[in-house]
């Protein structure tokens, strides 16, 4: 049985239905680098930059995203403080549609 993401109950009026939510694929995280805030040098273990050559201080040392053409791009904490929390524990139901009204490709993350 595949791991459980969260056990809720949908309620409208008086009725409420219980619902288990499944993941349907492997989770697949964006992989951040610790890189140099001055130019986006990768940083290593002994925090070296590669494009300087030199020690960084881990005060120099920020999250980057290294793009699929080789650019890093810095995060700051005000980056990240603006992703969506993952513990919100409401989901309001708009309206119901058709399976077959949408693309496949649309869904960001498959569930069952």
């Amino acid at each position: 049985m595949p791991q459980t993401i969260a056990k809720v109950h949908i309620s409208f009026g008086l009725g409420s239905i219980p619902v288990t939510v499944c993941a349907a694929t492997e989770p697949h995280t964006v992989p951040l680098h610790q890189v140099h805030e001055k130019d986006g040098g990768r940083i290593r273990q002994k925090r070296y930059c590669e494009i300087e050559n030199v020690e960084v201080p881990y005060s120099e040392v920020v999250r980057g995203y290294e793009a699929p053409d080789g650019r890093s791009v810095v995060l700051t904490k005000d980056d990240l403080a603006d992703l969506p929390l993952p513990t919100a524990k409401s989901i309001e139901v708009l309206a119901f549609v058709a399976g077959t009204d949408i693309d496949p490709l649309a869904y960001d993350k498959p569930y069952y």
